[in-house]
């Protein structure tokens, strides 16, 4: 039995792990974030109990970084970083986190008190809400690339093996929902999955999740900018739907997309998809499971292909065993996928649709065609970055030569004679940078990679807008074929997921929790 049937008074509990890893990548949007998470909490769901752990805790030390909008760097310092060394960080400063106290810093000594305290008193039926706003890295393990990591205080890690093991601390009954932000947040996905392989069963504890990005990918969202009205992040346009304001207090489009006068989880990652401009692929865990467990006719699943020659008992396999059902192929009539899908995947077909020009009922076929038009001129376009790359070193080592030889201490920036270079002599350093014949030169070539990287960053943007209405509409269908799959484990556990996905942030409400006998 996967889950007794049982009646509780309900309690959510929210947890935060929030910030960098070490003040250079501890961000302020990420603090921002945890600010504005805690005004959605105040307004949706006060009664909840709050932990957040950020970044270096209480301690008052300078770790925020921040880019004041006036910042200026000198020209003798910009010319130095530029052909010396890098110009990372130039304008930055830091000052200590102004959330007022926290619970302590992101460690996994601390994440391990809270599972083997606050975790163990949770009751059957209580629901625990994760949220991160953080910095992911990829799996450390290459037979398992879908445990990725989140990154701790002080260069530690735990991965979704590490959240698994602290998750079993729960009492039986108790559901885990997941809001990641980090880069490589997809991982997490697999969380539902013992040691995020489909191969050894799910973990016996209702859990869903949504997150930023599929675990391949970086996410958009950390700056060291401290104007919020450009924030294009995952958990920004998530929780604006949630509290139908945005971080700025302006109203958002109403995400209530069934109508039924609240805006559920899957309404909120919904209407993320659709608004947002960045370089994210949302996924959730029903999209995860359907990938794993679920497949196209012709396919196996995770979309790999059937082999041409097999013997007796893989073709059965292939089969799936559909109690007679035929599956839906890949590429579906788009009236069709329509027909099946529910109110917030209609939405986001449609409004995706809209966006990319895309008509009539070979959808799914257009989106692959301009998908791969647009990655072969990315390609062309980093061809062209590699070759401005060595005009541009050229010139800049030109320039380098030259300055080395008025100035030898240039070969290590930290001698006397560099430093008092900036100090003293910095007309004298910016005149001979600017008189030297490939100065103009070296500038061009530099304004024309930005012209480039831009132009290939826009058909990055284009690019994901077409493979969220793929995932979208491959999720609809492959949810069709599973209830046609002879799996009533897989169909049973699917249903979980989607309960828990359907659901919204709410205070305690009496709830059911019910499960397959």
């Amino acid at each position: 039995m996967l889950f007794s049937p049982m009646f509780s008074w309900a309690e959510d509990h929210l947890l935060v792990i929030a910030g960098g890893s070490r003040a250079a990548s501890n961000q302020i949007s990420l603090e921002k974030n945890v600010r504005f998470f805690r005004e959605v909490r105040d307004d949706v769901t006060p009664l909840s109990g709050l932990s957040v752990y950020f970044a270096n805790g209480n301690r008052e030390i300078p770790s925020v970084q921040f880019e004041a909008p006036d910042a200026k760097v000198p020209k003798a310092n910009d010319y130095m970083a530029r052909l010396f060394g890098s110009t990372s960080y130039l304008k930055l400063s830091y000052r200590p986190h102004e959330l007022g106290r926290v619970q302590g810093d992101t460690s996994l000594e601390n994440l391990t008190r809270w599972f083997d305290t606050k975790g163990k008193k949770m009751k059957s039926g209580d629901r625990l809400f994760l949220y991160v706003t953080a910095h992911g890295g990829k799996s450390r393990e290459k037979p398992r690339p879908e445990n990725t990591t989140i990154y701790l205080w002080n260069q530690q890690v735990i991965d979704v093996k590490g959240l698994q093991k602290q998750m079993t601390k729960l009492p039986e009954g108790v559901s885990v929902i997941l809001i990641m932000a980090q880069c490589y947040a997809g991982g997490f996905a697999h969380a539902v999955f013992e040691g995020t392989d489909p191969e050894t069963g799910v973990l016996d504890r209702p859990l869903c999740g949504f997150f930023a990005t599929v675990s391949s990918r970086p996410a958009a969202g950390c700056t060291p900018e401290i104007n919020e009205e450009n924030y294009d992040e995952f958990s920004s346009h998530f929780w604006a739907a949630i509290r139908g304001t945005d971080r700025l207090g302006k109203e958002v489009e109403d995400a209530d997309y069934n109508g039924d006068g609240a805006v559920s989880l899957e309404e909120a990652h919904g209407y993320t998809i659709l608004v947002s401009r960045n370089i994210d692929i949302p996924i959730k865990t029903s999209g995860a499971f359907l990938r794993e467990r679920s497949r196209f006719a012709g396919e196996l699943p995770n979309g790999k292909k059937v082999e041409k020659k097999q013997g007796d008992a893989e073709q059965e396999k292939e089969k799936g065993e559909n109690k007679g059902a035929s599956l839906l192929e890949r590429r579906v009539p788009y009236s069709e996928v329509l027909e099946l899908a529910s109110a917030t995947d209609q939405r986001i077909l449609e409004g995706l649709c809209e966006h990319l020009e895309l008509s009539g009922e070979d959808r799914y076929s257009q989106s692959e065609t301009k998908a791969g038009e647009i990655q072969k001129k990315r390609g062309e376009l980093q061809r062209q970055l590699n070759e401005q790359k060595k005009v541009f070193d050229g010139h800049r080592n030109a320039i380098r030569n030259e300055l080395y030889g008025r100035w030898p201490g240039l070969a290590n920036l930290l001698t006397e004679e560099s430093v008092r270079l900036l100090r003293e002599d910095a007309p004298a350093f910016v005149e001979e940078v600017e008189e030297h014949p490939r100065f103009s030169s070296w500038n061009e070539v530099g304004d024309e990679r930005k012209r480039l990287s831009q132009e290939r960053f826009d058909l990055e943007l284009q690019w994901v807008q077409l493979i969220r209405f793929q995932r979208a509409h491959n999720n609809v269908v492959l949810a069709e074929n599973l209830q046609r799959l002879d799996s009533k484990d897989d169909r049973e556990r699917f249903r979980i997921i989607r309960e828990g996905e359907s659901r919204g942030l709410s205070s305690s409400l009496a709830t059911k929790i019910s499960g397959a006998e």
